[in-house]
Order: C-alpha cells, then structure tokens, then sequence
C-alpha cells in the first residue's frame, strides 16, 4: 500500500439476535446455534484521511463449541456488506491503494467467552478477524483485514435458557443419530464474476467457472467434497497470459448444512501458466449458497449463492453462482436440506 497503517481502528457493534429453539432437526445437531444481524461502525485507524471510516452489515451465525449451565466458548462467522467513505481517487486520494470502491465484501470470524452474570445479562471477551474487499470489481483493491480484541455485554430477551443445564428438556440430536443417513451426493454449478484490471475506472473482465463436485455426506449436515472447477478468464486473454484464459482449480472442501442454507470451505490448487498469480497457486474459496425448498426432480434441488475466492490472503474475485444439488440418502428422503 501508498501508505502506512498506524494507530488503532475501533469497532463499535450493536447485534439482534435470534437463539434457535431446537424445532428442527440441524438446530438440535448444532446445539442451538444462534442467528443474527450487526450494525458496526468502523473507525479504521490512521491515517484517517486516507482511509476513513466505515459502515458494516453482517447477517452472522453464531455456534457454541462449548456449553455449560453459566459460560460457553462460541464460534461466530459472519459475511455482509461494508460501505467506506475514503477511497481511491487519482486527484483528491491517490494514496488509498487498498480500497477501490464504497461498497465491500465484509467477511467476520470470531473466537469469544461468554459468561452469565446474573438472570438475562452476559459478558463476553475474544478475538476477532475481519476482511474487507470487492474482490477487484473496482481497482485498486489489496483489501484490508483486521485481527482485534472484542469485549461485549448482552441481555436475552425472554426466558429462554441459552446455555445447557442437567435439567433441560430440549431435545437434541447426537452424532449417533445424525450419521444414520450417510450418503453421496453431486453439485453442478455455473458462475460468474466482473474484474477490473490494475487501471482503476478500467474496462471490467468477465470470469466465468464451471464446476462439478462429488461428496461424502458422513451425517445429515456435513460432507467431505472434491470438485473441479474449469474457469474461463478474460483478463488472462487481455494480458495474454494464455491464449484461451482457461484455469483448473482442484479443492477438497467440506461443508455444513443449517437448513436450507449451505457453508463450504475450498482448498485446493491452481493449474495455470503464464500467470502472475503463478507464484501463489494455492487456492482457497468461501462459499454461500440458499438451497431452494422445492425439486425439480427427485432428489434434485437448486441453489443460489455468491463465492469469495483468494491466493492465499490475496481476493481474486466475488462472484454469483447458481447450481443443482443432488442428494439422497439410504432412507430416500432429503432430511439435511429441510426445516422439518
């Protein structure tokens, strides 16, 4: 970057919440995980003329690796949208070379401890990584991330009872019983995405990839993947890297399923040539997809969703995908892609 990152950046956010009852089956599997929407505002540190201040709008899902009667170790992901004031302008900010346009791509992690003080009010503290990009829709865009200490004070509404206790009556589903439908299942998947090259206010380059991905459903809510992806690249052919733009990315992936809506992590590796991303082949690929509630065939069902892919800690692109996902288990039924 143009300039030097200094000071501290502050966030400030303020959560709505919704903690799972344990009506359906993958509530009951992820002990009640708890879904929500945070507004952040981002003071981004200094120089604060360069790089200013922010807005952020994260829909989070938020897990409890480990529950006891007054505390638990939580797992939070969350993946929204930021809107930055400061960017790259060639007259007015020239040295803003990590951000290109207003609005980004917000991806958040957190590792935190929360304990009950008394009745309904909780204290919570851990660590947080945050990731900001477009994914080089608009140059320049080398994004910015932030590893943070959190501090946090909640108050639950009602009178439900976030944390387990030798008393409880809410049902839970073992891991016993979530492998009793061990299957296979396939996804075929289309996507696209817009890149703007180094020149910012440049002509946009469209990406597209084909994929296909085979997978081994160990229980009704998770699965080890292999899927191939052939990509085609028009900024490749434009920096004649190749002649006809086409990459191969292998990954082993796995994947979680909370209802309809499905979470999967990629790594694998890049075969291109002639590339200046040549040096970092190892590729990694974040993504989120709505799995629809009907079928066009048995056992056939499509899906929307948007994938961030990176080398190593380097954003290529954000894109939109549709696909069709097959999955059937012993039983005939579809049970890890439902509410009931």
């Amino acid at each position: 970057m143009k300039f030097q990152p200094a000071g501290i950046a502050e966030f400030t956010e303020f959560d709505f919440v919704y903690h799972t009852q344990g009506k359906s089956e993958w509530e009951q599997y992820y002990h009640l995980p708890r879904m929500g929407l945070a507004f952040r505002y981002l003071d981004l540190g200094e120089p604060s003329d360069i790089i200013g201040t922010g807005y952020g709008f994260i829909p989070f899902i938020d897990f409890g690796l480990v529950q006891k009667c007054e505390s638990s170790l939580r797992f939070t992901i969350g993946c929204g949208l930021a809107y930055l004031n400061k960017t790259y302008e060639i007259k007015e900010n020239p040295s803003q070379t990590a951000i290109g346009s207003h609005w980004n791509n917000l991806t958040s992690f957190q590792f935190r401890y929360e304990h009950r003080l008394f009745q309904r009010h909780y204290l919570s503290g851990g660590i947080s990584l945050s990731h900001i990009s477009n994914g080089t829709y608009q140059a320049p865009n080398l994004g910015l991330n932030f590893i943070a200490a959190i501090f946090a004070y909640s108050y639950h509404f009602g009178a439900f009872q976030p944390f387990a206790s030798e008393t409880s009556t809410i049902p839970t589903v073992s891991g016993d019983q979530a492998k009793r439908n061990k299957s296979l299942s396939c996804q075929i998947e289309y996507g696209m995405s817009l890149k703007e090259s180094e020149i910012p206010g440049g002509p946009k380059f469209l990406i597209q990839w084909y994929s296909i991905d085979v997978g081994y459903q160990y229980n009704d809510y998770q699965s080890w993947r292999l899927s191939l992806d052939l990509e085609r690249n028009n900024l490749d052919i434009y920096k004649e890297y190749s002649t006809d733009g086409q990459r191969i990315n292998v990954y082993l992936a796995h994947q979680w399923l909370f209802g309809n809506i499905g979470l999967t992590f990629r790594n694998g590796y890049e075969f291109v040539k002639n590339n200046d991303i040549n040096t970092k082949p190892i590729v990694t690929k974040l993504d989120l997809c709505y799995v629809m509630p009907f079928s066009i065939l048995p056992a056939f069902r499509p899906y929307l969703g948007f994938s961030l892919k990176a080398h190593l800690a380097t954003a290529e692109y954000i894109g939109i995908m549709a696909g069709i996902r097959m999955h059937k288990n012993s039983k005939g039924n579809d049970k890890a892609l439902t509410n009931d």
